[in-house]
């Protein structure tokens, strides 16, 4: 694998030492940089390269909040954002996921399932590389009427790529995918039904699920408001069928 420029940030400096330790270790992290003050972690950004940023919401001077402000604000590409934090608040995942996170996870964090998630944000940072399955997807739920500061936006798109990986999800959302969702993103499985169905239903209200049935041909779409578990599929078939062409 490519070597991942990684930049490390949490308020307290013992977990903050544990973790940059932890991922040093393992193959392919390159930890470029680590601090516990998100005014600090700004300036870091400003002048050394980083793939991905890991960061705690509770920074000292700029909390994790408005260092994701900052760096959505950013000119140019902007690292991967993958956030840790105590809590699990639908609210604080959602705020989070509009500034521009790519994950949301809860602390304490085991440092293998981190690392994994680091190398998956980091296989998207190369612009020079072929549309991957996040771009593809994201053209999708633009296309449908569901964009990113949408409630539920996230929970969609991950829904999405989970059924590209393994097609059975769609046939046990509430036992399969809303729990890997919500265990992937920090949130509940209840309040991630709760936010796709919420997407569904604005998307469908403005027409746009209606507009993409006639592209794709698929008549039954627009029959009536589909399901969640009818809409993820249709999504996952198109996306699979995108990205072959």
């Amino acid at each position: 694998m490519k070597h991942v420029n990684l930049v490390v940030a949490d308020g307290d400096r013992n977990t903050l030492g544990k973790y940059v330790s932890e991922l040093r270790r393992m193959d392919g992290i390159n930890v470029v940089g680590s601090t516990a003050d998100g005014a600090e972690l700004l300036a870091l950004l400003s002048h050394v390269r980083a793939d991905v940023v890991m960061t705690g919401l509770a920074l000292k001077n700029v909390d994790g909040l408005g260092v994701l402000e900052a760096v959505h604000d950013m000119r140019g590409v902007h690292p991967k954002m993958l956030v840790l934090s105590n809590f699990c608040r639908d609210s604080l995942v959602e705020r989070t996921m509009a500034l521009g996170a790519s994950y949301y996870m809860l602390k304490p964090a085991d440092s293998h399932l981190l690392y994994k998630r680091i190398c998956l944000l980091a296989e998207q940072t190369d612009a020079s590389e072929s549309i991957g399955p996040a771009d593809v997807i994201a053209g999708v739920l633009r296309r449908i009427g569901v964009a990113p500061s949408m409630k539920g936006y996230r929970y969609l798109e991950t829904a999405v790529a989970l059924c590209i990986e393994d097609a059975s999800y769609v046939h046990a959302l509430s036992g399969r995918l809303y729990p890997e969702v919500a265990l992937r993103l920090g949130a509940t499985p209840s309040g991630v039904e709760r936010a796709i169905r919420t997407a569904i239903q604005t998307a469908w209200q403005n027409g746009g699920i209606q507009s993409y049935a006639a592209v794709i041909s698929d008549s039954a779409l627009a029959d009536g408001r589909p399901t969640a578990g009818r809409l993820i599929a249709c999504l996952a078939h198109a996306c699979v069928q995108t990205m072959k062409n």
